[in-house]
């Protein structure tokens, strides 16, 4: 089975006022009822040109906190961040991507290893949502640097596939579920195939 961790980032200080009084202290229990996900959906990380310094300073701990301290207490076994890393992604230039991209793997703790993206340690997929991408251009540079957006993690006798679903004008064509049904198939038994998508 799975069990999400999906703590809100618009009450970031409830959510660490929640694990500072132990709501989710024993992890073990977690553990126990399967694969543990951490799902941090619509970040939005705030970008240079709507808002001021104070209110990037101010999201960014926000994030950085409460993900920190899920981390730590939960010990989640998959990080999925789908979509909406970025709140001016597609508007932006590319030292201005760079930057905020910067923020976002701080924030995370993202770093790859070994050609895998990990967020403190722990196995992370990404895939872009609308905010972050528009167009070939702003899809090359996410996938450049937080990967591609459609792949296959395989764990716990689960296959967690990725699917782009940034542009809903766009239909999902044939050949990338079949390519994706083919990674899936590559994992070996699997008992469930979890999707995940930013836009449903």
């Amino acid at each position: 089975s799975l069990v999400f961790a999906t703590p809100s980032l618009t009450c970031s200080v409830s959510f660490l006022q929640r694990l500072a009084r132990g709501s989710f202290s024993d992890a073990s229990a977690w553990h126990s009822r399967g694969v543990l996900l951490s799902v941090w959906g619509d970040v939005h990380t705030v970008g240079p040109r709507r808002r001021v310094t104070g209110d990037r300073l101010w999201s960014d701990w926000g994030v950085r906190m409460a993900h920190w301290w899920a981390s730590t207490i939960l010990s989640p076994d998959l990080v999925v961040l789908p979509g909406d890393l970025m709140d001016e992604g597609k508007l932006i230039d590319d030292d201005e991507f760079s930057d905020v991209a910067s923020r976002v793997f701080k924030n995370f703790g993202l770093r790859w290893a070994n050609g895998t993206l990990t967020s403190r340690g722990v196995p992370a997929i990404v895939t872009p949502g609308n905010h972050d991408v528009a167009g070939d251009f702003t899809t090359k540079r996410f996938t450049k640097t937080f990967g591609p957006g459609e792949v296959v993690h395989c764990t716990h006798g689960m296959a967690f596939v990725t699917l782009d679903t940034s542009d809903a004008s766009s239909p999902v064509s044939d050949s990338r579920l079949r390519r994706l049904s083919s990674a899936v198939n590559g994992c070996g038994p699997v008992r469930k195939t979890i999707l995940i998508t930013h836009t449903p």
